[in-house]
């Protein structure tokens, strides 16, 4: 990790743990007998039988046997708390190197210069499934990297899709409720995922994402990644910019279809782990190019989408993507529980010239995977060597159960002082961020919204302008599959009556695809009057595009 830092900082209080046992003992007393080779317990005692428990006698009863009790009791104790999300996963090491100039959007130490590599952690996962599931099955799938720079730890903490189901964290815990096996009966529920969606008519953007091929991805090598969240950064003048970034495959594009992922499922339900591994064994890399889409600070509140909204993006057309960087993967974990199984991300890991903007889900999860952290590997999770800064850390933080360093005390464990501890650097201090006055509540976004339309546009382009012929059609595939495990009549109609706002032609068409049909008349009866006459406007804008089409192209 060192090696890829050019200007080596002061290492932290973690770069002497790799020291072997032999060394130690060695440096201790040089005539100490070293075990090579020979069995210990976790305090390094030798084991002289590992095969029978202590008894009173041949036949006898079992005593107290201390060496039986510290292994059982190691063994009781090997299970963490998994993610609640994101459990399924595999993790692998690289870097990240600078390839184009962008100081003048942001003023990051480890953007300071082109040809600056930073070592970086990646890990992969899948959203909802659990430890043993498919890996291949239809998710969103997380591609978090965590990157040691000079200034802390940076993370950046993605999907492969550029969007998300809810804009409020407060519906987080419901939206995972429904696509987790149900705690009735412990089996995966289909009336409560459909529901809940029909409920917020806005995550139609997401889930239409989720049922095209984008749903499930070949590799973990073959897709993209999106932080989607907008933050802010600031360049060393004080200028601010709201920025997204994004990672863009290098290896190509790959998604499987519904039937190859059920022949997975039969055949290797670890295959997206295994194919990384394997790849990276073989001496070969993974790539991404670093792309950033830069926006005026100023021009924020005047954009036609909120652009603090996780739901929508921000069309390439407006905002191309800029490169920055690149992500190269050449080296699976050393250990997948000390590693994959134990690094911890956090939206919140931020360095100076990036912070957080206004977006709800982006605070919502910076508190709740710091939370999540805690109680999964305790308060001194940032200890861990996986998870440690490469720089030093002067923190007046202390104690705390399993604290391994320094403990932070010397010369003096208490701000302010003037004992000679570190102090606070102004030129650190966070920009100012303009904030709107208003009353304390429970608001929803006050983005102006521009039309009763406004949540349906972006989902309509993604399904008749960006996704082919082919794409569509396995999409509506992907839905009949889904809906016809729906066992609520009702539920399905609510539901097709939400695509029906993005293309009344799509929605009717996987109605009729259900083994109990659903028909046009039935979708337009659940749709107000108002909805009605949009959607006969927008088919009629519809097929007078597709007649200039086929004109353009008989042409």
């Amino acid at each position: 990790v060192l090696d890829l830092v050019e200007e080596k900082p002061q290492l932290s209080h973690f770069s002497n743990m790799d020291k072997s046992y032999e060394t130690t003992l060695t440096d201790l007393n040089p005539d100490h007998p070293i075990y090579e080779n020979i069995a210990t317990d976790d305090f390094g005692h030798p084991i002289g039988d590992d095969q029978h428990s202590l008894r009173a006698g041949r036949d006898g009863p079992m005593l107290i046997d201390h060496q039986y009790l510290r292994k059982m009791s190691r063994f009781n104790r090997e299970r963490i708390p998994p993610r609640n999300v994101h459990a399924q996963g595999a993790g692998a090491h690289g870097y990240f190197e600078v390839t184009k100039d962008v100081t003048k959007y942001c003023k990051a130490d480890f953007l300071s210069h082109v040809g600056k590599k930073t070592p970086t952690f990646t890990r992969f996962s899948a959203v909802r499934f659990d430890h043993g599931d498919n890996s291949a099955m239809r998710d969103p799938r997380g591609f978090a990297t965590k990157l040691y720079t000079n200034e802390g730890i940076f993370d950046i903490v993605a999907n492969n899709l550029p969007v998300f189901f809810v804009r409020d964290g407060i519906h987080f815990p419901d939206f995972i409720a429904t696509q987790k096996r149900s705690p009735l009966d412990g089996l995966y529920h289909y009336n409560e995922k459909f529901d809940f969606w029909s409920e917020l008519p806005y995550s139609v953007h997401m889930v239409l994402m989720i049922f095209s091929p984008r749903g499930t991805p070949a590799s973990y090598r073959q897709m993209h990644g999106f932080a989607a969240h907008t933050f802010i950064t600031a360049n060393a003048q004080g200028e601010k910019f709201y920025v997204k970034f994004t990672h863009v495959s290098q290896n190509g594009i790959k998604n499987h279809t519904q039937e190859e992922v059920d022949e997975l499922g039969a055949k290797d339900p670890e295959y997206l782990t295994r194919e990384l591994k394997n790849h990276l064994a073989s001496g070969k890399t993974a790539e991404w190019k670093c792309c950033m889409q830069v926006m005026p600070f100023e021009e924020g509140d005047k954009y036609e989408w909120d652009i603090l909204d996780i739901t929508k993006v921000w069309p390439r057309k407006d905002f191309p993507l800029i490169e920055y960087g690149r992500l190269v993967l050449n080296r699976t974990a050393d250990n997948f529980f000390k590693e994959t199984e134990q690094v911890a991300f956090c939206p919140g890991n931020l360095v100076p010239g990036i912070y957080a903007s206004n977006d709800p889900m982006l605070l919502s999860r910076i508190q709740s995977y710091e939370d999540t952290q805690v109680y999964r590997l305790g308060a001194l999770y940032h200890q861990i060597p996986i998870n440690a800064p490469i720089n030093r850390v002067n923190t007046y933080s202390k104690n705390g159960k399993m604290c391994v360093t320094d403990n932070n005390t010397k010369p003096a464990y208490m701000e302010p002082n003037t004992l000679g501890g570190p102090s606070e650097a102004p030129q650190y201090k966070e920009p100012l961020i303009p904030l709107k006055a208003g009353e304390i509540g429970r608001w929803g976004r006050s983005h102006k919204k521009t039309s009763e339309d406004y949540d349906f546009i972006q989902p309509r382009r993604l399904l008749l302008d960006v996704m082919s012929e082919k794409d569509r059609q396995l999409t509506k595939e992907n839905f009949v599959t889904e809906l016809n495990r729906v066992t609520k009549r009702s539920i399905v109609v609510r539901w097709l009556k939400v695509l029906s706002r993005v293309d009344m032609d799509f929605a009717v068409s996987i109605g009729k695809g259900l083994e109990d049909q659903v028909t046009k008349k039935e979708i337009e009866d659940c749709l107000t009057s108002e909805e009605n006459v949009k959607l006969r406007t927008i088919a009629r804008m519809k097929k007078i595009k597709g007649e200039e089409q086929k004109g353009k192209a008989h042409h």
